[in-house]
């Protein structure tokens, strides 16, 4: 069994123990967690080459990875990857209350804090990082003295928490601070590259420095943010501290909504806060782009021929092409020399391979569907790309996202209920901006919320084809026909757009009438005479059903 340290909530008021909680956070263990939800955060965001020259530097020198710095690739496997997994909002959502006044009040806030979208950024970092905590919080506005509330997706290297001594899976205390990476240093030499010197120079000539670590005025880098302020948040208290954990931040220290600001999202946890796992995406993207640079070096470098020479006294350097002539002499009693370039075979459609495989590989572990897909690349580059881009495009989850919706679910009424306490706070002490000012949440608001299922995706023509299946079988009218084909359109515009279709086929109708005194069906299609071919018309016969119904 774990001794786990005594503590509670009121021992955040001690000094000692905010110091030592700051150093904890400043540790090599903490630091480690934090640096690796970066790297997945700078994948996610199209930052993966500074990684695979990370990769690089494990089997080649400083000089090789300098070489084929023009041929990193930086692309983005692991955004794609998340965005297929992260589907709860990808469909919409409706939020209902009982109350026809609290519903609007509900829409109004919901557009205010752009609050979709803030959803559906933390349903892809919970893909991401298997952690997310959404963060409410009053902001001043500029030049008013106002505020207004934003709603904020917070990734793990962004906050550390302080578990609940009863429940680990439970925050009892966040502490936000700016995060700083560890710079080039983060790299660490392994086995396989130790002896090699200037790693930290190498990498810095590949990829930029991310900061100076200097907060500049203007806006600059997010890492070079001052990281030696400490704000912390628990149920009854709210204060901010310096890097000694002495409170620096004036006024009371107590809480003033009486709760949490956080909302926490995560996936399985074992013993811990923080939910273990979810690196394969990440690790994979490196990789593959990791490939993919070879691919490039060597399809460039073995691409070009090499030129051999064979004879006595040659010249030591020598310039190529077709403006510039090689002169070899040959003294008597020599071998008559000898210049050739000599091509290599190298094995880029294997290569290729390599990645198709790796990346259905990638897909289907994470329950991603690659039977839409089949292509065969057979070495060529172009298929190569189009046949990679269509099988990520193509992927489709199979994965059951009702446990997905379910922590949602669960989680939006708890975010309403710490929205509706700051604007009851703020908007009672007249201190928010005249757009929020204005909405009126109930403090007991409890929402229900519901996920739009999602549809089955079809094409333009598959789409043609059904309505039109429907409309011979007679199952829809022209007008429920429009509807389909242009579902935003509204009832009234429907209408008026079947009347101009109708219009224009009459038109049609009697220019065919006027320009060629013959009959046309309804479509503005002619019909034939039958008296022009010179046939009688035959005369009308009645059917056997038709006769039976008479009698």
């Amino acid at each position: 069994m774990i001794n786990r340290p005594k503590y509670n909530e009121q021992s955040v008021l001690d000094p000692l123990f905010r110091s030592k909680v700051i150093s904890q956070i400043r540790a090599t263990e903490n630091k480690r967690r934090k640096n690796e939800a970066f790297k997945a955060y700078e994948c996610f965001k199209d930052q993966t080459s500074r990684y695979v020259a990370q990769l690089l530097l494990n089997q080649f020198d400083n000089q090789t990875v300098l070489e084929m710095q023009y041929a990193m690739t930086n692309i983005s496997f692991t955004r794609k990857i998340v965005d297929k997994l992260a589907r709860v909002y990808a469909n919409g959502v409706e939020r209902t209350t009982e109350k026809k006044k609290d519903q609007k009040a509900l829409d109004e806030m919901t557009y205010l804090l752009k609050l979709d979208a803030i959803m559906k950024e933390a349903n892809r970092y919970l893909k991401l990082e298997k952690n997310v905590d959404l963060y409410v919080k009053p902001v001043p506005v500029q030049e008013t003295g106002k505020y207004k509330l934003v709603v904020e997706a917070l990734c793990p290297f962004l906050y550390d928490v302080i578990e609940d001594p009863n429940d680990s899976s439970v925050a009892m205390c966040h502490i936000l601070s700016n995060f700083r990476p560890d710079s080039q240093n983060q790299y660490s030499l392994n086995p396989a590259t130790e002896g090699r010197t200037s790693l930290s120079s190498t990498l810095f000539s590949i990829v930029p420095p991310r900061g100076d670590n200097v907060d500049d005025i203007i806006s600059d880098s997010p890492t070079d943010s001052n990281p030696d302020q400490y704000i912390w948040w628990t149920n009854k208290y709210h204060f901010t501290t310096d890097a000694k954990g002495m409170i620096i931040s004036e006024g009371e220290v107590t809480n003033p909504i009486g709760v949490s600001p956080f909302v926490g999202l995560s996936a399985e946890k074992y013993g811990s806060y923080w939910a273990p796992g979810g690196k394969d995406i990440i690790e994979a993207g490196i990789r593959i782009n990791a490939v993919l640079t070879h691919i490039n070096h060597i399809s460039i470098t073995q691409g070009y021929g090499q030129l051999t020479m064979i004879g006595k006294n040659l010249p030591k350097a020598i310039k190529t092409g077709p403006n510039h002539c090689i002169q070899l002499i040959q003294e008597e009693g020599e071998p008559t020399p000898s210049v050739s370039f000599l091509s290599a075979n190298p094995p880029i459609g294997d290569l290729m391979k390599v990645v198709e495989a790796y990346v259905a590989l990638l897909l289907s572990t994470n329950n991603l569907s690659t039977s839409g897909f089949s292509a065969s690349l057979s070495g060529n580059a172009s298929s190569f790309a189009s046949g990679i881009a269509m099988m990520l495009d193509k992927s489709e989850s199979m994965e059951d996202t009702k446990e997905q919706e379910q922590q949602f679910v669960e989680a939006e009424p708890k975010l309403w209920s710490i929205i509706s306490k700051w604007q009851n706070l703020y908007k009672s002490l007249d201190l928010l901006t005249p757009e929020f000012q204005e909405v009126s949440l109930p403090l007991d608001l409890d929402p229900s919320v519901e996920f739009k299922p999602s549809q089955t995706i079809v094409s333009e023509k598959e789409k043609l084809e059904i309505i039109k299946i429907k409309q011979e079988l007679g199952l829809i009218t022209d007008l429920d026909a429009i509807k389909l084909d242009n579902p935003n359109l509204s009832d009234e515009a429907a209408v008026q757009k079947l009347e101009e279709i109708k219009a224009e086929k009459e038109l049609k109708m009697q220019e065919f009438q006027e320009q060629n005194g013959g009959a046309v069906d309804e479509n503005g299609n002619p019909i034939e005479d039958p008296s022009a071919s010179g046939e009688a018309p035959k005369p009308f016969q009645k059917k056997p059903a038709d006769e039976e119904q008479d009698a």
